[in-house]
């Protein structure tokens, strides 16, 4: 196994393997270094706002660069990964959408008088808590990351 990532062909298996490690070992070392700049930040005085702004500083770049990498591991995939991951993430989508409409209670029972009310309250406050908790929001923003780095891949074949 070949240890310099310089020499190695990324199109071989045990090319994608050492490239993969490298980045993986820089993820770590960012990941490192961005709970130790955490905890200096957790263990600065809060009056001591000059420090404070250096190590947010510290934090957001860490953040960024940590960023950049995902982003870098995520054009790597092939086009038949990332499809294969759109539909998973697809049906995970549709079985929680069908999960939530269920739970849709927002018209209540109808009727008048303050029992009914009551219930209509209940009802719509249940219905909320479930949205909030749905998992929704996060699925449709996988989805739309997903599409776009496989829309970038169709205009830039590699």
């Amino acid at each position: 196994m070949v240890n310099n990532p310089q020499e190695v062909d990324e199109g071989t298996d045990e090319g994608r393997l050492v490239c993969h490690n490298v980045l993986m070992r820089s993820l770590e070392e960012i990941n490192h270094d961005l709970a130790r700049v955490t905890d200096e930040l957790i263990a600065t005085d809060d009056a001591d706002y000059p420090r404070r702004y250096e190590l947010l500083k510290q934090q957001d770049a860490l953040r960024h660069e940590a960023q950049r990498f995902h982003s870098d591991a995520q054009q790597q995939r092939t086009a038949s990964e990332i499809r294969a991951e759109l539909e998973e993430v697809r049906r995970q989508r549709d079985k929680e959408l069908r999960r939530v409409t269920g739970f849709n209670m927002m018209s209540g029972p109808g009727g008048t008088g303050g029992a009914s009310a009551a219930v209509s309250r209940e009802m719509t406050k249940l219905t909320s808590t479930v949205k909030t908790n749905s998992r929704l929001d996060a699925l449709n923003g996988q989805i739309a990351r997903l599409e776009s780095i496989l829309a970038s891949k169709q205009d830039h074949p590699d």
